[in-house]
C-alpha cells in the first residue's frame, strides 16, 4: 500500500516539475503581423530583396499561401515574380530586435508551396558572429495554397543569441513565394 502512495507521490512531483518549468518560459516578443510588422525588420545589407506583409494570397498562381496562419489575415512572405526575388540565389532577410535573455526557443508558422520554392532558414547571432542555418528546409513543402501552415518549434539554448533572422532564398521562378506568420521568441531560463 505504501509503495502505491509513494509511487503516487512521485508521479506528483514530476508533473508538478514538468508544470513549473512550462511555466517558467517566458515570450519574449510575440508577432502575428496582424497589425504591421511588429518587432522585425527588413536589413538593407547582406541581401537583395524584402520581406512583405500581405493578406489575401500572394499574387502569383500556383504559389504562396491564401492567407496567414490559421485563417488569420497577414503574414509576412518573399515574392518571387520578376522584378522580385525572381533569380535563383536571390534573398530576403527580416530580423528580430536584440534579445537579452537565456535558454531561448523559436516558435513559428511557414507555408511554401509552390514548385520554385526555394529554402526558408533560420540564422543566429552569437557573440557577435552570424551562425547560418541552424535550421532550414527546401523545396515545396504544403500541397496547395490553402493547406495549413507547418509549425516549427526550435530550441536555440545551445547558443548565446542575441538576434534572430529568417532568411528567404530563391531557387529562380514566380512559383517560390514561402510565407511565415505567428512568431515567438521565448526564454527558458
Amino acid at each position: 500500500m505504501h509503495c502505491k502512495r509513494l509511487h503516487f507521490l512521485v508521479f506528483l512531483l514530476v508533473i508538478g516539475f514538468f508544470s513549473l518549468d512550462a511555466q517558467a518560459a517566458s515570450i519574449l516578443f510575440s508577432d502575428d503581423f496582424e497589425s504591421g510588422l511588429g518587432s522585425w525588420s527588413n536589413v538593407s545589407t547582406g541581401d537583395t530583396h524584402n520581406w512583405t506583409r500581405d493578406s489575401g494570397g500572394t499574387s502569383s498562381s500556383y504559389t504562396g499561401p491564401s492567407s496567414g496562419a490559421n485563417g488569420s489575415s497577414y503574414y509576412m512572405y518573399m515574392e518571387t515574380s520578376s522584378g522580385y526575388a525572381y533569380t535563383a540565389g536571390n534573398s530576403a532577410i527580416l530580423e528580430s530586435p536584440d534579445i537579452v535573455a537565456e535558454g531561448i526557443q523559436l516558435e513559428f508558422e511557414y507555408h511554401m508551396y509552390g514548385s520554385d520554392i526555394g529554402t526558408l532558414s533560420v540564422d543566429v547571432l552569437s557573440d557577435g558572429t552570424w551562425i547560418n542555418d541552424v535550421w532550414s528546409v527546401s523545396g515545396q513543402q504544403q500541397t496547395s495554397y490553402s493547406a495549413a501552415y507547418t509549425v516549427v518549434n526550435i530550441d536555440l539554448s545551445a547558443y548565446a543569441v542575441s538576434r534572430i533572422r529568417f532568411r528567404g532564398t530563391a531557387a529562380g521562378g514566380y512559383r517560390g513565394d514561402m510565407a511565415i506568420d505567428n512568431i515567438e521568441i521565448l526564454s527558458t531560463p
